[in-house]
């Protein structure tokens, strides 16, 4: 579905595209819209305005996806303020324009500069963004000094980019907890950056795929547009593959089972089957997952709460309304941190806390499944320890 644009128009580009603004981080934010079809965001790097995108990039993505390029704050048509530059700021910024359009989760990609700027937005906005895309990235800017030498940029604006980027270290810690599914891609030739970082990032993130582009440089978005938009599309395509099999299959579900203090957490359905029933967070495996790793993103992408420690549980065979077919995968979580959220709430009511032996109704099949193969008496006294 086409999305439409919001704000003012302040002129058009020279394929005729309307270019528009929106107040939103206490300036103005110039984007463009391109396409149609699924979203995806597409943030560039230093000093470049979203003119700079390859149009051979940008035509072959927009056959299958409703492009939404930006400027970047004091660029082209966003202005700036005085406050100090920090990919948190551009991040923020990034939020404020899908605020304004009513966009609540999307796919990205960046690129230099702007794949900083996405692993910003997936390590404080991942319940915003589907897949990512990270092209020519580093984990730490002060790297980039070094390459550019005597090209450092002569516009105040870049110069306050360029101090944003050099002070860029991206917290591996956190790396680890992000479940967004990830392509890093890179030249093997990127005198800029490295191969490094994109190797790094792509061994910290669970599921991570990492393209390699042979001799290509920082440049790769010029150098192999089309092979680069390819990659893309088979990336974001991946998890619609099988759809018109006209079979139906059995899928795979993952219930993450939150215990405290021998209560769980349960989540009134809405808007899919089950609704009105009570379940615990969990969501479809997706390819090239693990068990874990879709537990840890599905907890996130529901609740807000980051699991601590993940153990698999029991599995369980449900027809469901009787066309939907599922093996659903239990994994048990007692520690997490966060604040509990409602995340989604066209998917669930509320979010709730209950004894085991107080449970609502009525149950969604896999909890009752899970009941009768476990007990309750065995379900109140779980923890990840007693499980291994």
């Amino acid at each position: 579905m086409a999305q439409d644009p919001c704000g003012k128009k302040v002129g058009q580009d020279q394929r005729g595209n309307a270019i528009y603004q929106i107040r939103a981080n206490g300036i103005e934010i110039g984007y463009k819209l391109i396409g149609s079809g699924e979203p995806l965001l597409m943030i560039m790097g230093i000093a470049n305005t979203m003119e700079r995108w390859p149009s051979a990039l940008i035509e072959t993505l927009s056959m299958n996806h409703q492009l939404i390029l930006l400027d970047n704050r004091g660029i082209g048509y966003s202005t700036a303020n005085d406050e100090e530059f920090t990919h948190k700021l551009f991040a923020d910024d990034v939020i404020g324009l899908l605020d304004a359009l009513k966009i609540k989760k999307i796919n990205v990609f960046g690129v230099s500069m702007g794949s900083v700027i996405t692993q910003e937005l997936l390590l404080e906005y991942p319940q915003r963004f589907n897949k990512a895309i990270i092209c020519a990235t580093s984990i730490d800017g002060s790297n980039v000094t070094a390459a550019i030498k005597d090209r450092t940029p002569k516009d105040p604006i870049a110069q306050r980019q360029l101090k944003a980027v050099i002070h860029w270290k991206t917290p591996l810690d956190k790396v680890s907890r992000i479940t967004n599914p990830v392509m890093l891609v890179v030249g093997t030739s990127d005198a800029v950056v490295g191969v490094a970082s994109s190797k790094t990032l792509a061994s910290t993130i669970p599921g991570a795929w990492l393209v390699q582009f042979t001799n290509a440089s920082h440049l790769l978005v010029d150098e192999a547009p089309i092979e680069l938009a390819k990659i893309t599309l088979a990336f974001l395509d991946i998890k619609t593959m099988n759809k018109n099999c006209d079979k139906p299959r059995p899928r795979v579900g993952v219930a993450i089972v939150v215990v405290r203090d021998g209560m769980v957490l349960l989540g009134k359905r809405k808007g899919a089957h089950g609704t009105g029933e009570w379940s615990t967070p969990g969501g479809h495996l997706e390819f090239g997952e693990s068990v874990e790793e879709c537990a840890h993103r599905e907890l996130l992408e529901e609740t807000g709460l980051i699991a601590l420690s993940v153990q698999l549980g029991p599995w369980v065979n449900d027809i469901i309304e009787k066309d939907k077919h599922y093996i659903t995968l239990f994994a048990f979580v007692d520690r997490v941190e966060g604040n509990l959220q409602l995340l989604e709430p066209d998917k669930c009511e509320v979010w709730k806390w209950f004894e085991w032996d107080k449970l609502p109704s009525p149950l969604f099949p896999t909890i009752r499944s899970l009941i009768k193969k476990m007990s309750i008496e065995k379900l109140s006294r779980i923890s990840c320890s007693n499980l291994e």
